[in-house]
């Protein structure tokens, strides 16, 4: 297991300089999946995703990068550092990304997507995106929230895709987008 992360490694004790009480500590977090082996890679972002020919990935292509938060908007904007790219095999890809706002890519220009002013993507009762069969759920579509809401959205939203490519579901769809649970779940 490697942890990939876009931020410079962080120091292994508190910088006051840096994170001042009260606010939380930026140092070096160690979890079980570390100590059993896992490996981090820190200040790189993914390039692109590779896959054989069956479309299994197989690795990732990393870049060194540079996270810069814009003075004026706050957002932050990666910076590759170098045209250099490294290729790390990969049989499985977990996302887990923390929320900083939707970025601006070239794929949402592609799609025809726009950002909300709080920087999310919005959606119609359906779950879909203003482009038809882009659907969106969770904190891109809600802002950084609840891990119980993006699992709620999650499972309605997979309900609209199911209705969409098949025309029923029997999937659950415990949330309609902005609205509180029907149900919990």
């Amino acid at each position: 297991m490697t942890q990939l992360d876009q931020y410079p490694r962080p120091p292994e004790m508190r910088d006051d300089d840096r994170s001042p009480w009260p606010t939380w500590p930026w140092i070096l977090r160690t979890y079980p999946a570390h100590e059993e082996g896992g490996d981090r890679k820190f200040a790189v972002a993914v390039e692109r995703f590779i896959g054989d020919e069956s479309g299994q990935v197989r690795a990732v292509e990393l870049r060194e990068v540079r996270v810069h938060r814009d003075p004026e908007t706050g957002r932050r904007e990666v910076v590759p550092l170098s045209d250099t790219v490294e290729v790390l095999p990969a049989d499985l890809i977990l996302l887990a990304i923390g929320f900083a706002g939707v970025e601006q890519l070239p794929l949402l220009d592609s799609l025809g997507l726009t950002l909300t002013p709080k920087g999310t993507l919005s959606c119609g009762s359906d779950w879909q995106t203003e482009t038809p069969g882009v659907f969106v759920c969770g904190d891109a579509h809600r802002g950084a929230s609840l891990v119980v809401w993006a699992i709620a959205e999650g499972r309605s939203a997979a309900h609209a895709v199911d209705t969409y490519l098949t025309g029923a579901s029997d999937l659950p769809a415990p949330v309609m987008p902005n609205l509180l649970p029907l149900a919990v779940v």
